[in-house]
């Protein structure tokens, strides 16, 4: 488990008995990797292929198609033989019956798992993340159209071969009962595992599922017809709009980490929050914001912020926020925000919090929003 404090590790200790707690590895990774392993090269392309064709001509009508595994001897048997250059052209897939039709998609799947890195690379896997958790089911389908293209030649070739066999897989779901949400849940982890395994990669398993639906009910758009390049602005590489001010992390000392963000989809300030925007304010063009997209994993430098002598309806200024007591009082919202964290509330624009109170934590405030109690940036809201 991850603590937020030293105070929050020790108390994990302290009901660990006072031990550390073991590190186990769940590696599952136990394909033989011999010369010229799993990568997107000509022989990438034959395997997984070759399995396409096979299931597309034994079992596209099977139930359970790709939820049912097969012996994991067999499968890492297939595997050895297909990525040897020697074997692979003889193995006959679609006329043998060595081979079942779940031993072929779990190499498949397998085969995908092993590459150095996911078809949606690690690079852009935060940017694919956002938009599957917010906007409309047009802003998301733009968003996710424009990131593929972003993909190297190689994956984006691998992916579209292997979308559009899904699609075709999903076209006979009344047979086997492998529906667009059943393939996302199967084919998420696959496509688009994260560099690290932390609890955050964790929460965002359903978004990961979410894009894999996009891309299967839109193949035909996304991967056949060029990226739209006058999406709707604002389009800004943080996750917070360009000119919101940076948020506090729970983490003494420390800024928060956030995704890059292709596709901010946030609201423009309501009028007179910034009544007179400076350049610095207006968010660049989505060529020009995206041209060099960050590591995902990298702390961002915090934008230049607004006036914050603003930001207290009472008249007082940013820096009373230190001195100041809030008890039992309502907030407006002046910057939307997309919560990090199960404690975290998210909101848009214009969000009206009740019993605002002063948190713990530095820099948040805790409120109420839509009946569900949760932490604020202080900064991004003012007192009413």
């Amino acid at each position: 488990m991850q603590a937020f404090s030293e105070e929050e590790r020790k108390q994990w200790l302290e009901a660990l008995g006072g031990k550390e707690a073991l590190s186990h590895s769940f590696n599952t990774a136990v394909i033989p990797r011999p010369e010229g392993s799993a990568q997107l090269d000509k022989l990438g392309f034959t395997i997984i292929r070759k399995c396409i064709s096979a299931v597309e001509t034994r079992g596209i009508n099977d139930q359970g198609l790709y939820r049912v595994v097969g012996v994991s001897s067999k499968v890492q048997r297939l595997l050895s033989m297909l990525m040897d250059v020697k074997t692979c052209h003889e193995v006959d897939l679609e006329n043998s019956a060595d081979w079942e039709v779940k031993t072929i998609t779990s190499a498949l799947k397998q085969y995908l798992r092993s590459l150095p890195e996911p078809l949606m690379t690690y690079e852009l896997h935060g940017d694919f993340i956002v938009p599957a958790k917010s906007g409309s089911p047009e802003s998301r389908v733009n968003a996710i159209h424009f990131l593929v293209h972003k993909l190297p030649e190689k994956n984006k070739e691998m992916l579209d071969i292997l979308v559009k066999h899904l699609t075709n897989v999903s076209n006979h779901s009344k047979q086997n009962l492998m529906t667009v949400a059943n393939l996302g849940v199967v084919f998420g982890p696959t496509l688009m595992r994260p560099q690290e395994e932390t609890v955050a990669a964790l929460m965002d398993l359903k978004f990961q599922n979410i894009v894999v639906e996009i891309l299967i009910e839109n193949h035909e758009k996304i991967f056949r017809t060029p990226p739209d390049t006058t999406f709707p602005e604002p389009t800004c590489l943080s996750a917070s709009p360009p000119n919101a001010p940076p948020r506090q992390s729970k983490r003494q000392g420390q800024r928060t980490k956030r995704p890059v963000a292709v596709y901010n989809l946030c609201l423009e300030l309501e009028d007179g929050d910034n009544p007179n925007p400076s350049k610095e304010d207006t968010p660049t063009s989505s060529l020009d914001s995206l041209s060099s997209p960050s590591p995902v994993t990298a702390a961002l430098p915090g934008p230049p912020g607004p006036d914050k002598n603003h930001l207290l309806a009472d008249g007082g200024s940013f820096g009373d926020w230190a001195s100041t007591t809030v008890s039992s009082r309502k907030a407006r919202a002046v910057y939307p925000c997309e919560a990090e964290h199960s404690s975290e509330l998210s909101f848009e624009i214009g969000a009206i919090f009740e019993d605002v109170q002063t948190s713990r934590e530095p820099g948040w405030l805790e409120g109420t929003l839509n009946g569900k109690r949760g932490l604020i940036p202080q900064n991004y809201v003012k007192l009413l």
